[in-house]
């Protein structure tokens, strides 16, 4: 079986953070490393940005929101640029269950 499928739409909230999850801003974005399993987990700076964007406004954001607020902080990039970057970090993020598609 393939990879998940991304929601072209989202909207994508917070999952719950495990008691067991430790987590650490490092210059290359935030290291995560789970206590219970010993496994350690280097997010990408834009997945970071993402996280505390839905810690901010939650309690969830359509793709479409985090790409225009992506495109915000980096104009020079096209809205293909952001778009990729987005998918790629939504991916990231979903694989760390950090995040989930919120339930309409």
């Amino acid at each position: 079986m393939g990879p998940a499928v991304l929601s072209v739409s989202g909207p994508w909230s917070l999952a719950p953070v495990p008691a067991e999850r430790r987590s650490k801003d490092v210059p290359d974005g935030r290291l995560l490393f789970d206590t219970d399993s010993g496994a350690t987990r280097l997010l990408s700076p834009l997945s970071v940005f993402i996280v505390e964007m839905l810690e901010a406004h939650g309690p969830a954001c359509s793709t479409a929101e985090i790409v225009r607020a992506v495109h915000l902080e980096e104009p020079e990039s096209s809205n293909h640029e952001c778009l990729s970057a987005v998918e790629a970090a939504l991916t990231e993020l979903v694989s760390a269950r950090l995040i989930s598609a919120a339930q309409r």
